[in-house]
Order: structure tokens, then C-alpha cells, then sequence
């Protein structure tokens, strides 16, 4: 069986499955521990972005 390419529709859902996964994430782990979303703003941005790209690196990998 041959693997499937990376084409322009697979990349942009990928990343779209990586952004609504990091933001679910994200806000579940904000409201579980209680966290002041404007007192640790640098934390939450940089956390998503360690997130999102981890995730969106997965699902790549997998599919190359």
C-alpha cells in the first residue's frame, strides 16, 4: 500500500485539527487549575505554542 503525499488540503486541515486541539487543551487545563488567563498571558501564549506545534509535528509524521 503507498502512503499518500502531503498536499496543500492535508497540511491546512492538519493545522487546523493542531489549532482547535491546542486551544481545547489549553483552556480545559486554564479552567481545571484556575488560571488567571491576564496575569499569565507570556505563559499561556508561549504554552500554546509548544502545544499547537507538537501537535500539528504528530500528525505529519504520521502521515509522511
Amino acid at each position: 500500500m503507498k502512503k499518500r503525499g502531503l498536499d496543500k488540503g492535508l497540511i491546512v486541515s492538519f493545522g487546523t485539527l493542531a489549532l482547535l486541539f491546542a486551544v481545547g487543551i489549553l483552556f480545559f487545563v486554564l479552567f481545571i487549575f484556575d488560571i488567571d488567563i491576564t496575569e499569565n498571558l507570556t505563559s499561556v501564549v508561549g504554552s500554546y505554542s509548544g502545544l499547537s506545534g507538537g501537535i500539528w509535528l504528530i500528525l505529519l509524521l504520521r502521515n509522511c
